[in-house]
């Protein structure tokens, strides 16, 4: 799944599309394309390769290595994060290395590392060429089971709130005035728990302060936000589905997904030019599948659990297997009975908007 990265010489394709090869090697721009162009010559790369990508890999790529959203948390930031930190953890890391310290770091706020740059910035974030830290996806949406980074699995450790704040406490602490964002960031509630995600919020957040030409109106007014974080769920039933979301109420799109890119220091041009980057993206998502079970399987204590599941469960569930079915059935919220958190605290007005044409 992890596509380009870190298969060519170079990382060539991530460095030449992001253009950021200057920052880390301290070389001129234009020796970092006059070297590009020799190592596509002298390693016989020619653009069929680059045609040859899918639109899977490449979407990976740009989910990956391409900063859609505004600057969350800075390098020189992220290492003084501790400084904040309760006691005694803050002695603990002041004593502590660098790499010891940034090791904390990861697991106070529930980062996972990626497996491709084990040195490197999370799976859930891109540098944005100047040590910037720009969130991705991949922050909910990457997740690990006994160690095993899986990028679509759920992040269930992922201290979204805690991080949100300490990086607040530690712009204040350093006599820093926050940001507009960040004073808006205040006011929207975050997971009220680790491996939760409020990913409804940022939707009626930044939908309702666009018009339906994607134009920034902050005049329109910001609906009620009501609290309705889950848990994220993993991605690799994307490509069965037609529609998205718990309640499917609106069809699969690429479109439904850059909801999330409709920051306000985003113009409407911008995120219009990123369509194709987000089909891409969707690609990926839906090229997507369950790994595979990484321990000893008791065979005859599975075929029990086949028989049960397809009697009482398949109805709703579907089955697996190369003849699988995915009903994607939905059922009225009366007769299901769970949590109408979700439905309520989602503005018809903002859901109306999410139901477009692909």
């Amino acid at each position: 799944m992890g596509g380009w990265r870190g298969k060519l010489p170079f990382d060539l394709l991530e460095y030449t599309t992001t253009m950021n090869l200057n920052q880390r090697c301290g070389f001129p721009r234009a020796s970092v394309l006059r070297i590009a162009c020799w190592a596509v010559i002298l390693l016989g790369l020619d653009s069929a390769l680059v045609a040859g990508e899918t639109a899977a890999r490449r979407g990976y790529r740009l989910l990956t290595t391409k900063a859609y959203l505004p600057v969350d948390i800075h390098e020189s930031e992220f290492s003084r994060i501790w400084e904040i930190w309760p006691e005694p953890v803050r002695s603990e890391a002041e004593q502590a290395l660098p790499t010891q310290r940034r090791k904390m770091a990861f697991s106070r706020y529930g980062l996972i590392e990626d497996p491709d740059d084990k040195d490197g910035l999370p799976l859930g974030y891109v540098d944005d060429g100047t040590g910037g830290w720009v969130i991705n996806c991949l922050q909910c949406h990457g997740g690990k089971v006994a160690g095993i980074v899986m990028p679509g699995l759920g992040n269930s450790h992922f201290a979204f709130k805690t991080f949100a704040e300490d990086v607040i406490k530690l712009r204040l602490s350093m006599g820093r005035k926050l940001s507009r964002r960040e004073m808006t960031g205040l006011t929207i509630p975050l997971g009220r728990s680790n491996g939760t995600t409020n990913a409804q919020i940022f939707s009626e957040v930044f939908v309702s302060m666009r018009d339906e030409q994607l134009e920034f109106r902050p005049d329109q007014g910001m609906p009620p936000l009501v609290h309705c974080d889950l848990d994220a769920p993993p991605l690799w039933n994307t490509s069965k589905k037609k529609r998205l979301y718990i309640d499917g109420f609106v069809e699969k799109s690429h479109r439904v997904i850059m909801q999330f890119i409709l920051s306000p220091e985003n113009h409407s041009s911008t995120i219009r030019g990123w369509e194709d980057d987000f089909r891409d993206i969707l690609a990926w998502i839906e090229s997507l599948e369950a790994p595979p079970y990484p321990w000893a399987i008791d065979h005859s204590l599975a075929e029990q659990g086949r028989t049960l599941f397809e009697s009482n469960c398949a109805e709703c569930h579907g089955t697996y297997g190369s003849e699988g079915t995915y009903p994607e059935r939905t059922v009225a919220l009366d007769e299901i009975g769970t949590d109408v958190v979700r439905l309520r605290g989602m503005p018809r007005t903002i859901a109306s908007f999410l139901v477009v044409d692909g």
